[in-house]
């Protein structure tokens, strides 16, 4: 009985031994990192203070007159300056200045470095700066639902990028190295290679299935030696 336990309890360690290894680093990575500092909260100054106290001359009111079909409006500021952002019913963004009711054009190269440099909390110089309108070509750690966007990199060991919305002017999302680790421990531990949202995945419930399998079977052994072991002791 128990040489075909030992049996079974070794080719199943052997078939997912490597993943139980892979979940536990990933895991501790993911357990030791602080979620705010992956999320590279510190790259950026807060923006949200400096609308304290600003006067506009353009009035939410006269907003929503002139843009009847604007969703989720917000006054915030870009690069110093007051502007309304909104969503269109197609999902597009847009921005409105704040003093003059007039709709920002999109955003050229040279906004998209100022208005990144402006929001930077580092000294570090920018790198290099690229348009991302394809879906297709765009990088696995931004989502499409954000395109067209600058992609503006500093030059930093931790390639701190941000990501600028070519139609709002906004910092949709921001990521560097620590960001981009977790991002591989997550699908390591959830064994979704591609998309690394998915997990309910096949591959991940035949693998946890294993790994209970072959838990179960370790406990299995475990109670009967120790019998074994106090039946021999008289116990």
């Amino acid at each position: 009985m128990i040489r075909v336990i030992r049996a079974i309890h070794k080719w199943l360690m052997v078939v997912v031994g490597a993943q139980f290894l892979l979940w536990a680093i990933s895991g501790l990575y993911m357990v030791l990192m602080n979620i705010h500092y992956v999320h590279g909260e510190f790259l950026s100054v807060d923006s949200r203070e400096e609308i304290k106290g600003v006067e506009v001359t353009y009035s939410f009111d006269s907003l929503v007159r002139d843009n009847p079909e604007a969703i989720n409006v917000e006054l915030t500021m870009s690069s110093g300056h007051p502007i309304y952002r909104f969503v269109t019913p197609q999902g597009h963004g847009a921005a409105v200045d704040a003093n003059t009711g007039e709709r920002i054009p999109p955003v050229e190269e040279y906004q998209a470095r100022q208005i990144a440099k402006y929001s930077y909390a580092g000294n570090d110089e920018i790198s290099h700066v690229k348009l991302i309108s394809d879906a297709s070509l765009k990088p696995s750690e931004i989502s499409a639902r954000h395109l067209p966007v600058w992609q503006v990199t500093f030059d930093h060991y931790s390639a701190p990028t941000f990501y600028v919305s070519e139609y709002t002017g906004e910092i949709v999302t921001k990521r560097h190295s620590p960001w981009r680790i977790f991002d591989w421990m997550w699908r390591l531990h959830i064994m979704d290679y591609t998309e690394g949202e998915n997990v309910s995945n096949l591959l991940f419930i035949l693998s946890a299935t294993t790994a209970l399998a072959a838990a179960l079977t370790g406990i299995i052994l475990l109670v009967l030696r120790l019998r074994s072991s106090f039946a021999k002791e008289g116990l």
